[in-house]
């Protein structure tokens, strides 16, 4: 996303100063939106996947 808000203002004539300023700014978005996607779905995913393998090495030591 940082990448393509840099090659976006250098082929519409932004300043460099500005350019960075995007750049860095959708850069910040990015790191926030992958934040966010571990917190709300990559740790509902682990404990479901903990769960299941206590259950299933409880099962196989009955």
């Amino acid at each position: 996303m940082a990448i393509t808000a840099l090659g976006a203002s250098i082929f519409a004539g932004v300043g460099p100063v500005d350019s960075l300023i995007r750049g860095f700014v959708a850069y910040l978005v990015g790191l926030l939106g992958t934040q966010l996607w571990y917190v709300f779905f990559t740790i509902r995913v682990q404990r479901g996947e903990d769960k299941t393998s206590g259950d299933e090495a409880t099962t196989s030591t009955t």
